[in-house]
């Protein structure tokens, strides 16, 4: 008895064609690769062969002396199921596939864990319900109340400058307080969750693994998504910091987030053992925050305008034209970012498609490998602009084991997060920036949330052009390894999107506070006073405090007790259950640091 392993299966392979034949197998996942033979059975023999459930695989017969092919098929297996190939006697006839034992439910997992939270979810709004009523608040003499918990330490920090301040700065830094996004923290906190899972394993679903090569999965969502958001807090944030100082220090603060994030970064490689100097791996995910923080923090010091008053606005005689303008100024009056921005987008595509790579056709995007091709044509040609230039400058100090290898069988090393990818990743950031304009630039919800929706509707438009809508046929296919257009597209539609509905719900109907996530992706805030002793709420951070501190600390800690732990069946109901637990530890963790004050400031 074969004991299979997770998102496996066993076929068992019968041959009664007279001559001896040959099974080749492999999965619809490696896009355009040659099949591989897996068996070599003569007339009357047997074999078992081990095969993936997670993609089809196309499966072909052929007989061994003449390569005449006998029949093909395609077929998706379940997880843990037995089945039988029977190759028949004569040409003409069709192999089948019978199933001999039923698979398991793979996703059966996951609905449960759905609703045991969703029970949670319940269980907890019946005791807030509780907690609220007058005859327990009587009974129990509780003084906190929910909401003062939510709101944080605005309310406090404003209530012990009460007596010092003026009411005219009271109403104006109350003002202020109550017009915080709390949508855009728990947009991030959101994002925060979705990784901490993502990075346990996802419970071993395929959905929550990034993918081979080309293609989308929710582990692709979580780091454009952290790149958008943290464009759009510097709209806010820059803002308020040039009121208040001056360019020279709003800049020095930029350089200097971007080199604490990015030797984090570093930092973080560099642990659990892998600290050998020769191979310390440089580029990393805070390495690529830091980078379009950087770049586009020095665009918008040096050239990004603020929304002017309406007497400072320019005045058109023609009143269509005036109303164009009107509709268009956050646009408009940043004419310069949006230039450079799109000169790094076409330095990315000029780099992309026209540098020549020794041994590798020209504008190649795919992962290269023996088995495309001649077998040789596409041999190193992984990533191929990208993963060129990461090899030239990088050598040894780049990501070693891409996903990519597995499969594709490819021998180089390609770094996800490598140079060539930032450029494009400044634009996911600019892109997030401009909806971060649509803040500060209008005032009416309703202005907000059309213009969020209107710009998801073009860069989906844009990604689906770019890929045709497909996942391997278009001219720029959706790619995370290589961080290519259409995946800055894709992601930052849906990013436009989620801002908007989050605003909705919680900004605007207040229909959700944004709990839990709240906790886990709120920004601190920082008491800036100024010369006249007035003092201002002043965001500090794009990215997000405890955002950082969560993401730092699940990855230094995310071998240990009780986050996991070994001695259990690596099937997906365990994994799931284990992975569940580390997310749900550290959102509570988020949920009481917040609950303390306590904030972590790069």
């Amino acid at each position: 008895m074969i004991d299979l392993e997770r998102d496996t299966a066993l076929l068992h392979v019968t041959n009664a064609y007279p001559t001896t034949v040959d099974v080749l197998l492999q999965s619809s996942d490696c896009y355009k690769c040659r099949l591989v033979p897996v068996a070599s059975l003569s007339n009357g023999g047997t074999a078992d062969v081990i095969t993936d459930t997670v993609y089809p695989a196309n499966i072909a017969v052929v007989e061994q002396n003449t390569s005449l092919s006998l029949c093909s098929i395609s077929y998706h297996f379940g997880e843990y199921g037995h089945y039988v190939l029977n190759i028949p006697p004569h040409e003409t006839s069709a192999c089948e596939i019978s199933v001999t034992q039923d698979p398991a439910d793979t996703y059966l997992a996951i609905w449960v864990a759905c609703g045991v939270y969703a029970v949670l979810v319940l269980l907890f709004n019946v005791f807030l319900w509780v907690r609220r009523r007058p005859w327990l608040t009587k009974l129990t003499c509780w003084q906190n109340d929910v909401k003062d918990t939510q709101r944080g330490r605005q309310s406090q920090d404003i209530e012990m400058r009460s007596n010092s301040t003026p009411e005219s700065e009271q109403g104006l830094t109350e003002k202020k307080a109550r017009e915080r996004l709390r949508s855009l923290d728990t947009f991030r906190g959101l994002c925060i969750t979705v990784m901490l899972f993502v990075n346990f394993g996802g419970g071993g679903y395929w959905i929550f693994q990034h993918p081979t090569w080309n293609g989308l999965t929710i582990a692709d969502t979580v780091f454009p998504w952290f790149v958008f958001i943290m464009g759009t807090s510097m709209a806010l944030s820059f803002r308020g910091m040039r009121k208040r100082t001056s360019t020279r220090r709003v800049v020095f603060r930029v350089i200097t987030r971007s080199a604490k994030l990015f030797l984090v970064g570093f930092f973080l490689n560099a642990g659990h053992g892998r600290n050998d100097l020769g191979t310390v791996r440089v580029p990393g995910v805070l390495q690529r925050l830091s980078i379009a923080y950087l770049v586009s923090g020095f665009i918008e010091c040096f050239v990004g305008k603020e929304r002017k008053s309406s007497d400072e606005r320019s005045r058109l005689t023609n009143p269509t034209l005036q109303k164009i303008h009107n509709a268009l100024r956050d646009i408009v009056d940043n004419w310069a970012p949006w230039l450079l921005h799109l000169l790094i987008l076409l330095i990315h595509l000029i780099i992309t498609f026209l540098l020549p790579v020794p041994g590798c056709p020209t504008g190649y995007l795919g992962p290269g490998g023996p088995l495309l091709g001649d077998g040789v044509e596409y041999l190193n040609c992984t990533g191929g602009a990208a993963g060129y230039i990461d090899r030239l400058i990088l050598g040894s100090h780049m990501y070693q084991t891409p996903t990519v290898r597995v499969l594709y069988k490819t021998k180089v090393a390609f770094d996800p997060e490598g140079i060539l990818g930032s450029l494009t990743t400044i634009f996911n950031c600019f892109l997030g920036l401009q909806a971060g304009k649509f803040l500060v630039y209008y005032k009416e919800h309703s202005s907000r949330v059309i213009r969020w929706g209107l710009w998801a509707v073009l860069t989906g438009l844009l990604a689906t052009l770019l890929c045709k809508g497909t996942q391997n046929d278009g001219w720029i296919p959706v790619n995370k390894n290589l961080w290519s257009l259409s995946y800055v597209f894709a992601l930052c539609s849906m990013a436009y999107l989620l801002l908007a509905l989050c605003y909705l719900l919680v900004d605007v109907k207040e229909w959700w506070s944004g709990w839990p996530f709240y906790c886990c992706g709120r920004n601190s805030i920082l008491l800036f006073f100024g010369e006249d002793l007035t003092f201002y709420w002043l965001e500090v951070l794009s990215i997000g405090m405890n955002s950082i501190l969560l993401y730092a600390g699940q990855n230094i800690l995310y071998d240990y007790f009780p986050f996991f732990w070994r001695g259990v069946p690596l099937t997906h109901p365990h994994l799931l259950t284990m992975d569940l637990v580390g997310t749900t530890l550290w959102v509570i963790i988020a949920v009481y640091l917040h609950h303390i004050k306590f904030y972590v400031k790069i």
